[in-house]
């Protein structure tokens, strides 16, 4: 099983990031936006190991309108 190493460490950044906004009561929106680019990382990361991308969604509890831009 091959995975992307980079894409792991975004990720676990991404949900730390995540847990400090909350930890720190930041705005709503910044808890919201940070929560969706943790999911939609898990999506990709799901994907490299060979889950089909609607399985991925699912196994992420994303929604299409909830997909961050991840600027790539």
């Amino acid at each position: 099983m091959n995975y992307d190493p980079v894409l792991v460490a975004t990720w676990v950044a991404a949900v730390n990031n995540h847990a400090a906004l909350v930890r720190n009561n930041a705005p709503e929106i910044e808890q919201r936006n940070a929560h969706n680019i943790v999911k939609t990382l898990l999506v990709r990361l799901l994907m490299t190991v060979g889950v089909t991308f609607d399985d991925a969604m699912r196994a992420a509890g994303l929604q299409e309108h909830e997909i961050a831009d991840l600027g790539d």
